[in-house]
């Protein structure tokens, strides 16, 4: 693999192919145990909770 394509293919900063594709995938995940008791968790801190971002 060349240089080039290996930057291309590791790279997750914000405007890169790599970080554009985690963050339209991006599944965030908890333990059962850090859940709210009772509830639900709210969205993520930064995050709407809306489809298409923040």
């Amino acid at each position: 693999m060349l240089k080039e394509e290996n930057e291309l293919l590791t790279r997750t900063g914000p405007g890169t192919p790599g970080g554009e594709l985690l963050r339209r995938y991006w599944q965030p995940v908890a333990l059962a145990e850090e859940l709210p008791q009772g509830g639900a968790p709210g969205p993520a801190p930064g995050h709407s909770g809306r489809a298409g971002g923040a």
